[in-house]
């Protein structure tokens, strides 16, 4: 974009977002599940951050710590979405398009309507079950909090259903 913000701001974009309190269950459940099986950076930084935790619940409320935290949101995976959708500096969402994983068949019929393409979506990876998918009240309220950006500009109020 800085080469030609003009041209960017009034192409077409898209990205896809996910329900914050889904998406870091799903984060710490793939990164937890990954420690120590290879050098990957990935495992080696699940390893060191996330080997001392023994379930998501744990991890959750050791997000209360502000320095947990700070180490935490500074991975990839963790940290907020609106970080990825967001000039630096503010809050105004850059992609013309923000489709939910939610939503992830219609959203991308959409973008493929709106570029003019005629694509199947393909599913490369199937989702996998990450054990049972709970939340107590505070672990809602802290990722809430953790999230706040994210929950609001993007309109999602607390986990999805629960299996």
């Amino acid at each position: 974009m800085a080469a030609d913000r003009d041209r960017f701001l009034n192409s077409f974009s898209f990205a896809f977002v996910r329900n914050p309190w889904d998406r870091l269950f799903s984060a710490f459940n793939y990164l937890h599940a990954s420690i120590g099986i290879n050098a990957s950076r990935d495992v080696r930084w699940a390893t060191q951050y996330l080997g001392g935790f023994e379930d998501f619940e744990a991890f959750v409320l050791a997000l209360r710590s502000e320095d947990t935290w700070r180490k935490i949101r500074r991975w990839p995976h963790f940290r907020p979405q609106l970080d990825w959708l967001c000039i630096p500096g503010s809050v105004e969402l850059c992609p013309s398009y923000i489709g939910r994983f939610e939503t992830l068949a219609d959203d991308f019929k959409h973008i493929t309507e709106e570029l003019g393409l005629h694509v199947a979506l393909s599913c490369e990876r199937k989702l996998q079950s990450d054990g049972q998918k709970m939340f107590t009240g505070k672990m809602i309220e802290i990722i809430g909090d953790r999230y706040r950006s994210d929950a609001e500009t993007l309109k999602y109020s607390g986990p999805t259903e629960q299996r």
